[in-house]
């Protein structure tokens, strides 16, 4: 179909069933999109969903959601608003095997609980490393999992106020 009579990403996640899987075509996505209800969001390494330097890339405003396998780029540059690659409000889900890039902060987690991300590669947006957001970011947030992803060309990892998480072999 032309471009224009393709429905948008927002609508394709917003007709995706609560418990079912939405697997993104190969290529290009126009972003920001968010997660209201638990649902599986899948890319295949090959499907990108682009911010287009516009807020937060993709928000995840639900619990036992996973997304998996997606590119995830060009978020908008708001130090104010933690514009990030992922950005999670709610819990147990699983952000997993996911890239992140040109994203000021890479993943944050607000007042979340028993989320598993894990083996993610977040890259900050180049920018003076003061001007850099977070690689991840935990804020009120408890008993996490943070494990092995790649982490590079951000400004730190920080976690406040976020007692009780694991985080291990990230490099």
């Amino acid at each position: 179909l032309p471009a224009l009579c393709q429905p948008s990403l927002q609508t394709l996640v917003d007709a995706t069933p609560d418990g079912g899987t939405l697997r993104l075509s190969p290529g290009v996505h126009a972003g920001p999109v968010t997660l209201s209800r638990p649902i599986v969001l899948e890319g295949g390494g090959k499907a990108i969903i682009d911010g287009g330097g516009k807020r937060t890339v993709l928000w995840v405003k639900t619990g036992n959601a996973v997304v998996r396998g997606l590119v995830l780029r060009n978020s908008g540059n708001s130090h104010d608003q933690m514009d990030a690659g992922v950005a999670i409000e709610g819990d147990s889900n699983r952000i997993e095997d996911n890239v992140i890039e040109n994203a000021l902060f890479g993943i944050v987690l607000k007042q979340s609980k028993h989320n598993l991300v894990r083996r993610n590669r977040i890259r900050s947006k180049t920018a003076e490393l003061s001007m850099r957001g977070e690689s991840v970011r935990l804020w009120n947030s408890i008993g996490n999992r943070i494990e092995d992803n790649d982490i590079a060309d951000a400004r730190d990892f920080t976690l406040m106020n976020s007692p009780n998480n694991h985080v291990s072999g990230n490099s």
